[in-house]
């Protein structure tokens, strides 16, 4: 996972926010903010087709 990826993570993200089914955030967070508070290894984006779903 890369800032390449910034847009569509946060697509994702947006989604889990919406069903309240993988965090507690209740906003988007900045890809800075989102960025900085995880740790930059054992990050994985799952591409089907050149696309990022997950």
């Amino acid at each position: 996972m890369t800032s390449q990826n910034s847009a569509r993570v946060l697509e994702i993200y947006k989604i889990g926010i919406d069903t309240r089914n993988a965090t507690l955030e209740t906003e988007v967070p900045s890809w800075p903010d989102c960025d900085s508070r995880h740790l930059h290894h054992s990050r994985f984006v799952y591409f089907e087709k050149e696309t990022v779903v997950g």
